[in-house]
């Protein structure tokens, strides 16, 4: 919606298909207007007690409860879909389609559904009118929507979905903000410290927690999930331990602290700047491997600029990397240079896309994958995630050919080949005394 109506008055609308619609704005609306969005999410009361269950189908809907008062079985007989039930489940999602499908062709809303959710968005000029007509259409088709106060809720420029919060405050100016409810984030918080408190955490309510914490991390520009869950996945497929370990204190505070502090994510619509492209690479050398170099270049295709730099790696980093006898530090060579992209070209990466262009391809699986057998990697890793999270970039990481890499030559020191870039220049960033997470 925000991102089809132009500054010309024009409407640019670019289908699922592929297919572009075009045309002009109304006259009776303002580019302004046209952009200033609204929303709320409309719920279902009690909504699979609302669909009956097949007669053909009443044999496997019977449940024998044993009665002590007059010590005979007692059968009760299933009117209503269960809930939870597999089949119920199926057979209520298509049911909840099918009024999506009525609402878009027939009225135009501009809404989807998630089982008995249903959220909606329109623009605040003609938001009180298609909040009503989307009511009135699950009147007449005989459903009840939920009218408490806590869900029945007017049209408004934040509006919650599953526990997400959308704001809408800055529609006008091109962008909206996702993030999670407060109220969910304390109550994650709280469910933490009830496991400090009593030291434990059972397989099963590691499982619980590590499901919650993914979904609250998914809205966010973070990427520490896969890192800092893993010694609660390592707990949830536990059959034994039930105790706290100092790695599940230090993830649980670690998540909590992040996702307390986490900065909304941010969608850009209108005005979006061209991505910036970063090519990396590292280099090991030496019989014994023992000069370490790495390299980088940055394009901005805003303003021409082509930056790169090339260095040494910290001889304390390296120290870390082969504290454990390994001799051979190519992987994390090969991620060490993203970190320090990451660090120094901040600003110019805040709320853009951006095209990391790798020539290892197990460095790029840690990078998407955000995770790594070895320990000095997570550490790469979670310095990364840190950064991306404060940065609010969205990266892409793809591999590419050594011999197509820009980022090679500085990663071993040789700059010449920027003599066919005019106004490239040198940047000297500077690295980190250490990468060990306490």
């Amino acid at each position: 919606m925000v991102a089809g109506v132009c500054d010309d008055r024009s409407v640019v609308l670019t289908l699922s298909s592929g297919k572009t619609l075009r045309g002009t704005l109304r006259e009776s609306l303002s580019i302004v207007q046209a952009r200033d969005v609204c929303g709320r999410t409309l719920d279902l009361e009690s909504a699979y007690r609302q669909l009956f269950t097949s007669p053909v189908s009443g044999w496997a809907g019977v449940i024998v409860v044993f009665c002590p008062e007059t010590g005979l079985p007692s059968l009760f007989c299933l009117e209503a879909l269960p809930f939870g039930a597999t089949a119920a489940v199926y057979g209520f999602n298509r049911m909840a389609r099918s009024i999506w499908f009525v609402g878009v062709r027939m009225l135009n809303l501009l809404w989807t559904n998630f089982y008995d959710d249903f959220p909606h968005l329109d623009l605040v000029v003609s938001g009180a009118a298609s909040h009503k007509c989307s009511v009135e259409l699950f009147d007449l088709l005989g459903w009840a929507v939920s009218h408490s106060e806590k869900k029945d809720k007017a049209m408004a420029k934040s509006f919650t979905v599953l526990g997400v919060v959308f704001d809408f405050a800055h529609s006008c100016a091109g962008f909206f903000e996702v993030y999670n409810k407060p109220e969910r984030i304390e109550a994650m918080c709280k469910v933490v410290q009830q496991h400090r408190d009593a030291k434990t955490l059972t397989p099963h309510d590691a499982a619980s927690l590590r499901g919650r914490f993914q979904f609250a991390e998914a809205q966010l520009f973070s990427r520490m999930g896969a890192l800092m869950l893993r010694p609660i996945s390592e707990r949830a497929h536990s059959h034994a331990l039930s105790f706290l370990n100092e790695e599940i204190e230090v993830a649980f505070s670690w998540l909590c602290d992040v996702l307390c502090c986490a900065v909304p994510r941010r969608v850009v619509c209108v005005g979006a700047a061209p991505p910036l492209v970063v090519l990396t690479d590292g280099a090991c050398e030496g019989a014994c491997f023992e000069n370490v170099t790495c390299g980088g270049v940055l394009l901005d295709p805003v303003d021409g600029a082509v930056e790169f730099f090339g260095f040494v790696v910290n001889p304390a980093i390296l120290a870390e990397w082969t504290e454990l006898g390994a001799r051979q530090t190519i992987g994390q060579a090969e991620l060490y240079p993203v970190l320090i992209s990451l660090r120094f070209w901040h600003l110019r990466m805040r709320f853009r896309l951006v095209f990391f262009f790798i020539d290892n391809d197990s460095a790029r699986q840690a990078l998407i994958k955000s995770s790594s057998d070895s320990v000095h990697s997570r550490n790469i890793l979670r310095a990364c995630a840190d950064c991306l999270a404060l940065s609010c970039s969205y990266p892409w990481f793809a591999r590419v050919a050594s011999s197509s890499n820009l980022g090679d030559d500085p990663s071993r020191l040789e700059f010449e080949i920027f003599i066919f870039f005019p106004g490239a220049s040198r940047v000297y960033p500077e690295q980190p005394c250490t990468l060990k997470f306490v």
